[in-house]
């Protein structure tokens, strides 16, 4: 394998597997494929934008030696796959609980907890833009979510802490746990420092973002159509 296709790799070994499985007909994944692009490409939109600024500014960065070269404006391709690969990664775990389980539990108190630790800690570390404003979003996100009764919240936080095991692979080798140098690299000054392996404290609210909106998104989209798979 050549270095430069390292990023690559790492998003088609993720997507190899729940994309197969995805044509399972009990659980029907591939019918709503349709509605799941709607939906992460609206919010890759708002990442994108999100990634291009910070780029610009010095945020965090991409290591030549692991990236093909086509760039989107700042953002190397594989970073803008990255939006579309990883929501569909978790999505199968999330359509295959709602398949498999009947899940149902009060989602408010951990709703308002997460949201008091996301406000918590964006005052505390108030002077790093990365952190504040993963935090800030997260805040916003759950806020609105605990005002409302989405069923499919407990499906949503489940699908969310399952997915933290492969986002520990998947992160750790783009931030350069597995490797000799980071794909991702980080400027520390603009976030907590604080670190699971290599991977920053705040991939774990960045990523909560990203799968939070995309299932509201599609849940939404979902309902505006009668003939799309429901739960």
């Amino acid at each position: 394998m050549k270095t430069q296709f390292t990023y690559f790799v790492i998003l088609f070994a993720s997507i190899f597997f729940p994309f197969f499985i995805g044509f399972h007909s009990s659980i029907s994944y591939n019918k709503n494929w349709k509605i799941l692009f709607k939906a992460f490409s609206i919010t890759a939109l708002l990442f994108v934008c999100w990634d291009i600024l910070f780029t610009s500014i010095g945020v965090w960065g991409f290591n030549d030696k692991y990236i093909i070269g086509l760039h989107f404006f700042n953002l190397p391709i594989e970073e803008v796959l990255f939006f579309y690969v990883i929501p569909f990664c978790c999505f199968l775990i999330y359509e295959s609980l709602k398949f498999l389980f009947k899940i149902k539990f009060e989602t408010k108190w951990i709703s308002y907890s997460l949201l008091v630790l996301s406000l918590m800690l964006a005052i505390v570390f108030y002077n790093r833009i990365y952190t504040t404003s993963t935090l800030l979003l997260a805040a916003f996100l759950l806020f609105f979510v605990a005002r409302k009764k989405y069923s499919f919240l407990p499906y949503f936080y489940i699908m969310f802490l399952i997915s933290m095991i492969p986002f520990l692979i998947v992160n750790g080798l783009l931030t350069g746990t597995y490797l000799d140098e980071p794909v991702v690299w980080y400027n520390n000054m603009n976030n907590s420092s604080y670190r699971l392996l290599t991977i920053p404290f705040e991939d774990i609210f960045y990523g909560f973002d990203l799968l939070l909106i995309n299932v509201i998104l599609f849940e939404k989209i979902k309902q505006k159509k009668p003939h799309s798979v429901t739960e």
